[in-house]
């Protein structure tokens, strides 16, 4: 039973990562009289960069700001570890998200 709740507990979040931005694009839309996909797609983009790991991008430049300090600073060996698979999962909803969003938009816009 507590496995299914698991399982139901993850759906739901997964699920929200979707609708509460076309919540908040929507409300937006309105207050703001813009087309639907503009606040979504921008909600969508802030929510993306936000969910990319920083440490995978950033570790470099940070090594050579040390190394710039202290020459004889040697960086930890460390694993690039891409995230767990729930945090996988909703990276990609998020993108497939955005992308429906840009190309809704650019349907409309035609």
């Amino acid at each position: 039973m507590a496995q299914n709740q698991k399982k139901f507990k993850e759906i739901i979040i997964s699920l929200l990562y979707v609708i509460v931005p076309l919540i908040l694009g929507t409300i937006l839309s309105l207050w703001l009289k813009l087309s639907i996909y503009i606040p979504t797609a921008t909600i969508y983009a802030i929510m993306l960069l936000f969910l990319v790991p920083a440490d995978n991008f950033f570790h470099s430049s940070v090594d050579y700001k040390a190394k710039s300090i202290n020459p004889t600073y040697r960086p930890p060996t460390s694993k690039i570890d891409g995230g767990t698979k729930r945090e996988l999962l909703h990276f990609i909803l998020v993108v497939i998200s955005l992308i429906f969003c840009l190309v809704g938009w650019y349907l409309s816009s035609l």
